[in-house]
Protein backbone atom coordinates (compact mmCIF):
# COMPACT_ATOMS: atom_id res chain seq x y z
CA UNK A 1 0.00 0.00 0.00
CA UNK A 2 2.51 2.68 0.85
CA UNK A 3 4.00 2.20 -2.92
CA UNK A 4 0.26 3.24 -4.01
CA UNK A 5 0.08 6.18 -1.05
CA UNK A 6 3.71 7.67 -1.79
CA UNK A 7 2.70 9.75 -4.62
CA UNK A 8 3.95 13.29 -5.08
CA UNK A 9 1.69 16.29 -3.72
CA UNK A 10 2.24 19.15 -5.96
CA UNK A 11 3.70 20.12 -9.13
CA UNK A 12 3.14 17.11 -11.06
CA UNK A 13 2.44 16.69 -14.85
CA UNK A 14 -0.84 15.08 -16.39
CA UNK A 15 -0.18 12.16 -18.36
CA UNK A 16 -3.43 12.11 -19.80
CA UNK A 17 -6.50 13.83 -20.67
CA UNK A 18 -10.02 12.40 -22.04
CA UNK A 19 -13.12 13.23 -22.31
CA UNK A 20 -16.02 11.16 -22.65
CA UNK A 21 -18.73 12.13 -24.95
CA UNK A 22 -21.73 10.17 -24.09
CA UNK A 23 -21.62 6.29 -22.79
CA UNK A 24 -18.98 3.98 -22.94
CA UNK A 25 -17.27 6.13 -25.29
CA UNK A 26 -13.63 7.78 -24.84
CA UNK A 27 -11.63 10.30 -26.20
CA UNK A 28 -7.99 10.69 -25.41
CA UNK A 29 -6.80 13.99 -26.28
CA UNK A 30 -3.68 16.35 -25.84
CA UNK A 31 -5.69 19.56 -24.66
CA UNK A 32 -8.75 20.35 -24.02
CA UNK A 33 -10.47 23.76 -22.81
CA UNK A 34 -12.33 24.08 -19.10
CA UNK A 35 -15.13 26.60 -19.21
CA UNK A 36 -17.03 27.40 -15.89
CA UNK A 37 -20.27 27.05 -17.59
CA UNK A 38 -19.97 23.83 -19.92
CA UNK A 39 -17.38 21.96 -17.94
CA UNK A 40 -14.36 20.09 -19.97
CA UNK A 41 -15.88 21.07 -23.47
CA UNK A 42 -16.31 18.02 -25.35
CA UNK A 43 -16.99 15.63 -22.39
CA UNK A 44 -21.00 14.96 -21.60
CA UNK A 45 -21.26 16.50 -18.11
CA UNK A 46 -23.58 19.24 -19.53
CA UNK A 47 -26.19 17.16 -20.95
CA UNK A 48 -25.74 13.95 -18.93
CA UNK A 49 -24.43 13.33 -15.40
CA UNK A 50 -25.58 11.56 -12.35
CA UNK A 51 -26.26 14.67 -9.74
CA UNK A 52 -28.44 17.91 -11.12
CA UNK A 53 -29.02 20.81 -9.32
CA UNK A 54 -32.87 21.85 -8.34
CA UNK A 55 -33.26 23.93 -11.43
CA UNK A 56 -31.89 21.02 -13.70
CA UNK A 57 -28.64 21.91 -14.77
CA UNK A 58 -25.50 19.83 -14.09
CA UNK A 59 -24.17 20.19 -10.99
CA UNK A 60 -20.80 22.32 -11.31
CA UNK A 61 -19.15 20.39 -7.98
CA UNK A 62 -18.24 17.31 -10.56
CA UNK A 63 -17.52 18.92 -14.02
CA UNK A 64 -13.88 17.87 -13.93
CA UNK A 65 -12.64 14.38 -12.63
CA UNK A 66 -8.90 13.86 -11.68
CA UNK A 67 -7.60 9.83 -11.01
CA UNK A 68 -4.28 8.87 -9.74
CA UNK A 69 -1.79 6.84 -12.13
CA UNK A 70 -0.64 4.45 -10.12
CA UNK A 71 -3.43 3.85 -8.94
CA UNK A 72 -5.01 3.08 -12.20
CA UNK A 73 -1.90 1.34 -12.64
CA UNK A 74 -2.10 -1.34 -10.03
CA UNK A 75 -5.70 -1.71 -10.79
CA UNK A 76 -5.26 -2.33 -14.53
CA UNK A 77 -2.37 -5.24 -13.86
CA UNK A 78 -4.50 -8.14 -14.47
CA UNK A 79 -5.59 -6.71 -18.18
CA UNK A 80 -1.72 -6.18 -18.90
CA UNK A 81 -2.75 -2.74 -20.18
CA UNK A 82 -4.66 0.26 -18.37
CA UNK A 83 -7.77 0.55 -19.13
CA UNK A 84 -9.51 4.23 -18.84
CA UNK A 85 -12.31 4.93 -16.42
CA UNK A 86 -13.01 7.76 -18.10
CA UNK A 87 -11.72 10.09 -15.56
CA UNK A 88 -11.05 13.61 -17.76
CA UNK A 89 -7.25 13.57 -15.79
CA UNK A 90 -5.05 10.88 -15.11
CA UNK A 91 -1.57 12.13 -13.09
CA UNK A 92 0.36 10.77 -10.49
CA UNK A 93 -1.00 12.70 -7.72
CA UNK A 94 -1.73 12.22 -4.33
CA UNK A 95 -5.63 12.84 -4.16
CA UNK A 96 -6.18 11.97 -0.54
CA UNK A 97 -7.74 14.43 1.81
CA UNK A 98 -4.63 15.17 3.62
CA UNK A 99 -3.48 16.55 0.70
CA UNK A 100 -6.21 17.80 -1.42
CA UNK A 101 -9.04 18.88 1.01
CA UNK A 102 -12.41 19.86 0.09
CA UNK A 103 -11.84 23.50 -1.42
CA UNK A 104 -8.22 22.76 -2.59
CA UNK A 105 -7.27 24.68 -6.03
CA UNK A 106 -5.41 23.09 -8.74
CA UNK A 107 -3.86 25.13 -11.94
CA UNK A 108 -4.08 23.04 -14.81
CA UNK A 109 -2.44 24.62 -17.46
CA UNK A 110 -4.60 28.02 -17.70
CA UNK A 111 -7.66 26.60 -15.69
CA UNK A 112 -8.39 26.26 -12.27
CA UNK A 113 -10.46 23.95 -10.40
CA UNK A 114 -11.65 23.29 -6.98
CA UNK A 115 -11.54 20.08 -5.18
CA UNK A 116 -15.44 18.69 -4.36
CA UNK A 117 -17.05 17.76 -1.41
CA UNK A 118 -18.66 14.84 -3.30
CA UNK A 119 -16.97 11.53 -2.25
CA UNK A 120 -16.09 9.69 -5.71
CA UNK A 121 -16.61 5.85 -4.66
CA UNK A 122 -16.93 3.86 -7.79
CA UNK A 123 -20.03 3.22 -9.92
CA UNK A 124 -21.29 0.04 -11.56
CA UNK A 125 -19.50 0.84 -15.03
CA UNK A 126 -16.36 0.69 -12.66
CA UNK A 127 -17.21 -1.90 -11.15
CA UNK A 128 -17.82 -3.92 -14.73
CA UNK A 129 -14.11 -2.76 -15.98
CA UNK A 130 -12.01 -3.66 -13.01
CA UNK A 131 -13.87 -5.91 -11.00
CA UNK A 132 -16.37 -5.96 -7.83
CA UNK A 133 -13.27 -6.88 -5.65
CA UNK A 134 -11.50 -3.66 -6.69
CA UNK A 135 -14.62 -1.33 -6.67
CA UNK A 136 -15.01 -3.09 -2.50
CA UNK A 137 -11.64 -2.52 -1.99
CA UNK A 138 -12.15 1.57 -3.10
CA UNK A 139 -15.05 1.57 -1.04
CA UNK A 140 -13.55 0.15 2.03
CA UNK A 141 -14.24 2.74 4.87
CA UNK A 142 -10.49 2.09 6.37
CA UNK A 143 -8.96 4.00 2.75
CA UNK A 144 -11.87 6.49 2.21
CA UNK A 145 -9.55 8.84 3.17
CA UNK A 146 -7.28 7.98 0.40
CA UNK A 147 -9.70 8.79 -2.77
CA UNK A 148 -8.25 5.74 -4.20
CA UNK A 149 -10.62 6.44 -6.97
CA UNK A 150 -9.90 9.89 -7.84
CA UNK A 151 -11.56 13.28 -6.80
CA UNK A 152 -14.45 15.31 -8.45
CA UNK A 153 -13.91 19.00 -9.30
CA UNK A 154 -15.35 22.19 -9.70
CA UNK A 155 -14.06 24.55 -12.57
CA UNK A 156 -13.19 28.34 -11.06
CA UNK A 157 -11.01 29.75 -13.82
CA UNK A 158 -11.81 28.52 -17.81
CA UNK A 159 -8.71 27.82 -19.47
CA UNK A 160 -6.63 25.53 -21.79
CA UNK A 161 -4.96 22.48 -20.27
CA UNK A 162 -2.33 20.31 -22.52
CA UNK A 163 -0.87 17.04 -21.85
CA UNK A 164 1.82 17.17 -20.04
CA UNK A 165 0.97 20.50 -18.28
CA UNK A 166 1.87 20.77 -14.62
CA UNK A 167 -0.93 20.32 -11.89
CA UNK A 168 0.31 22.63 -8.88
CA UNK A 169 -1.85 23.76 -5.73
CA UNK A 170 -2.60 27.44 -5.54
Amino acid sequence: MSTLTSAPKDNVSIDCICVRPDFSERQVLDQVYLSKSEGVVGDRWKRITWIYLENGESDPRIQVSLTNFRILKFISKAQQAITLPGDNFVADIDLSEANMPVGQQLKLGEAIIEVSDVYNDACRKFALRYGVDVMEWIREPTYRHLRLRGIFAKIIKSGWVTKHDIIQKC
